[in-house]
Parts: structure tokens; C-alpha cells; sequence
């Protein structure tokens, strides 16, 4: 389990097993320096494993930043980025690419330190969107649905409709999906609103969008209590058709089946590198 040293607004650094993640979503702000210094300042594994600035979601960079992160340069031992495209460009004017390892993917931020890339699916992940599945669910029907086994499948289980949010962290990719038969998306449109919708393809597909959107914020927001970081990403949905065209031929699948009345769904959760 990550250890979390620090949480605030989208800025945390959290401990794994051999190595610590600053995650940095959203620009820096004074109290987040100030909060910064004094985590690295007090706790002394800041010396003892490599430590990974991960800026990979920012769109630029600015002077604090740049600052900030020379400053961690010179004062621990082991230090990369974890940087994009249009940001290595930026670090490579400004110079600090000569100055600090940066890495476009964090397997090779590991591989910097020698370290080995291995993606886990931690109980806590998939307690957390199956939490979330049932609060929004329950909170859209006022009904408590079901939630059976878990089974894992090199696919997830072939429905009507998905629901797909890709998933990204320091430590995780994969893909969520939520997955409905037609009939039963309808049943739960029609439990919620009351009338059956006019347009299946439109207004249940719309539906479904607004419901992974509720679970995707609710699950992010408990991740985040855990020290499971997710990279914001959009949602979308997808009949079975084309559902080949969204996902990785190296995921492996956890699918979790819900039932409420005579109708189910399921939550499957793709992990890459498995």
C-alpha cells in the first residue's frame, strides 16, 4: 500500500515500496512550496530512495516551478522527471534537461534508477470503483444494487453499451469500463426519469455518460485519500462494435457484475502489464 506524506488540492508525494512520487497537476502554488520544503525538509527517506517529479499532465511551466524543481536537484541524491512533449521541450530551453534525467513514461522514469516497472491491482482500486458504482447507482434509483464476484478474463464481458474512462497513474494503466445491455440501461433510465426514453441510442448513451462521469469524480476523490493519484481523462461511450478500438491487447480484465431488480451491469477493470 502507497504511504501518503503529503495531500493537497492536486499536489501530493506519496512512498511506494522503493521509491517516492511528487505528483504535480495543476501549477504550484506558494503554500504548496512552503508545504513541499517542509515534507522533503522532515522526512529523511527523501534521502534514501530516488524521488520522481511527476509533471506529465501540466500543459507549462512555470518560473516557481522551474525553481522547485532545481532546488530538489540539489538536495536529494536521486532525483527525474516525469515530463510530455511540450514540456521537455520547455525544460530543454530553459536548460534544466541538462541538469535533471527526464523520462516520458514512468517505466523509463524507473529504469533511470534501475527500478522495474510493476503495475498492481491493489484492493483499494477496485474497492473504489465498485463503492462508487453503488453509491451513484443507488443514489440515481434509490435502490442498493447488488454486487457479485469478481472474475478475471483476458476481456471484459460482452454487453450493448460502454461506458470507458481511461485510467493513468504513477503506478496504473488500464481502462474502467461500465458496461449495460440495452435493456437494462433503459430500465435504469426509466427508474430515474420515469418514462422510457424517446431515442434508446441518444438518450440512454447520455445517460450513461453522466453516470461514469459521477463515478469517475467519486472514485478519483477516494483514490486520492489513499495515495492512488489518477490523471484526470475524459469519459466516453461506446457500443460493443467498436469497443475493440478503445482497448489494449495486453489488459487484463477484473469484471465485477452488479444486479438491481432483474437488471444488471458491470464494472470491468482493465490493467495493463499484468
Amino acid at each position: 500500500m502507497p504511504n501518503i506524506l503529503l495531500s493537497i488540492d492536486e499536489c501530493s508525494v506519496v512512498m511506494w515500496e522503493d521509491y517516492l512520487v511528487v505528483t504535480l497537476l495543476s501549477h504550484l502554488k506558494p503554500h504548496h512550496v512552503s508545504l513541499l520544503d517542509e515534507c522533503v525538509s522532515k522526512k529523511d527517506v527523501f534521502k534514501k530512495v530516488p524521488t520522481i517529479f511527476d509533471c506529465s499532465r501540466m500543459t507549462d511551466i512555470s518560473p516557481r516551478e522551474r525553481e522547485f524543481i532545481l532546488k530538489l536537484r540539489d538536495i536529494l541524491p536521486r532525483f527525474a522527471i516525469l515530463s510530455n512533449d511540450t514540456l521537455t521541450q520547455a525544460f530543454k530551453l530553459s536548460g534544466v534537461s541538462g541538469q535533471i534525467p527526464i523520462a516520458s513514461d514512468f517505466k523509463s522514469a524507473l529504469h533511470i534508477f534501475g527500478l522495474t516497472y510493476q503495475p498492481k491491482l491493489d484492493v483499494s482500486l477496485v474497492n473504489a470503483f465498485v463503492e462508487s458504482a453503488m453509491k451513484v447507482v443507488s443514489a440515481q434509483t434509490g435502490q442498493l444494487p447488488k454486487v457479485g464476484k469478481p472474475i478475471a478474463q483476458k476481456s471484459p464481458v460482452m454487453m450493448d453499451l460502454f461506458g470507458i474512462i481511461p485510467a493513468y497513474s504513477s503506478h496504473f494503466s488500464g481502462t474502467i469500463l461500465l458496461s449495460f445491455s440495452d435493456a437494462a440501461l433503459k430500465a435504469l433510465f426509466v427508474s430515474v426519469f420515469g418514462y422510457e426514453p424517446t431515442a434508446i441510442q441518444h438518450e440512454a448513451e447520455s445517460f450513461l455518460s453522466e453516470i461514469l462521469e459521477l463515478i469517475h469524480e467519486s472514485t478519483r476523490t477516494e483514490l486520492l485519500k489513499k495515495g492512488f493519484v489518477f490523471y484526470p481523462s475524459s469519459a466516453s461511450v461506446v457500443r460493443k462494435a467498436n469497443l475493440s478500438e478503445h482497448l489494449s491487447q495486453k489488459q487484463i480484465f477484473l469484471n465485477v457484475p452488479f444486479s438491481y431488480n432483474e437488471n444488471s451491469f458491470q464494472v470491468c477493470i482493465g490493467v495493463e502489464g499484468l
